[in-house]
């Protein structure tokens, strides 16, 4: 099975020339290109941080809250560093519980879409972990705006639509060329 960076497709292309009467027209052409995967990027991304930031604070709450009728010594005890270890921890778990058990957020469940390895299968636990513990890394969540983000390239894995991992998918059966079902056109 080819990677997902490895996939290629058949473009119709059309270019300019002129006719025997000096006029401008529109040569068609096919051409292979490198097929460039449809991630979820940008104002998309942004949101799922939002949304699961929000579930990670609600979660964080209540396991705080928990964590106070249990052992109110405890929590009343913990300082700066642990208090951080212990967001790090709930965020980290947050990510790895959701994506290894559905491939998915609820952030990306909004959007439809979904974590794929760089063969577009379900990724193995250990890179979930990997992404998950990635994402505690300081300013990590900015590099989301570039078109795929740290823990994405670290891991070799995608965050795509569902309906673009079928294209990919169908890209794979028909052994790593597809025939673009879109034409583009060069002057």
């Amino acid at each position: 099975m080819k990677k997902i960076s490895e996939l290629k497709e058949t473009k119709e292309l059309f270019k300019t020339e002129r006719d025997e009467n000096g006029n401008k027209i529109k040569v068609p052409y096919e051409k292979t290109v490198t097929y460039n995967v449809n991630v979820i990027s940008g104002w998309a991304r942004f949101g799922h941080y939002l949304i699961d930031g929000v579930c990670i604070y609600a979660i964080a709450f209540t396991l705080g809250i928990l964590l106070a009728v249990v052992n109110p010594d405890f929590v009343l005890s913990m300082n700066g560093l642990e208090e951080r270890i212990y967001g790090m921890l709930i965020v980290a778990l947050y990510y790895f519980v959701s994506e290894v058990t559905t491939q998915r957020t609820i952030g990306k469940l909004a959007t439809s879409s979904l974590v794929v390895d760089e063969y577009g299968n379900k990724p193995s636990a250990s890179t979930i972990l990997g992404r998950s513990f990635a994402r505690i890394v300081p300013f990590e969540a900015f590099s989301c705006f570039s078109e795929r983000g740290w823990h994405d390239t670290w891991t070799k894995t995608y965050v795509v639509s569902k309906a673009e991992l079928e294209k990919i998918k169908r890209m794979q059966q028909a052994d790593g060329v597809f025939v673009s079902d879109s034409a583009d056109i060069l002057d």
